[in-house]
């Protein structure tokens, strides 16, 4: 069982031979980039079901400001606009239901955030983000690829 400390420094050696590799085929160093930083994230997730964690306290402070800057950046960048109103009432209904709602749905320590839904979540929101931010579809595959990186760091060191 590792520390907050640990799990982070695993996620960025593992992302960092990762973001190395990929660069050899010509992946852009803003895929990189976001990757490390993305991976790192991933590598502290699984313990944000701990009342006392790092990543508890983190997503407690960020989660609501990033989540209306993610809405607001696509509203603008899509020119949602134009869109059917519907759209947007729903875009902005998704983001204030999150907000107001994360952490009454957080699990047991060790729970689903340390196994395959966790992974599932971490993997689709990376995805996510990555569409909504206008990363392309390869992109966004190897921006999930180092979520699962830095996630599967923190499972294997967990077991150690």
């Amino acid at each position: 069982m590792s520390n907050f400390n640990v799990h982070i420094a695993a996620g960025v050696v593992a992302s960092l031979l990762l973001a190395f590799a990929l660069n050899s085929f010509g992946v852009s160093l803003l895929v990189l980039v976001f990757g490390v930083i993305l991976s790192i994230m991933s590598a502290g997730f699984p313990d944000i079901d701990h009342e006392k964690s790092m990543p508890r306290k983190i997503m407690r402070a960020l989660v609501p400001g990033i989540v209306i800057f993610l809405v607001i950046y696509y509203f603008f960048t899509n020119h949602m606009w134009t869109a059917p109103v519907l759209n947007i009432i729903i875009l902005f209904g998704i983001a204030v239901l999150f907000v107001f709602t994360y952490e009454k749905f957080i699990p047991q320590h060790r729970g689903a955030t340390h196994k395959l839904p966790g992974l599932a979540f971490v993997v689709a929101i990376s995805i996510i983000a990555a569409f909504m931010l206008g990363f392309g579809f390869v992109s966004a595959i190897l921006l999930a690829v180092f979520a699962l990186i830095g996630f599967s760091t923190h499972i294997l060191l967990d077991h150690m």
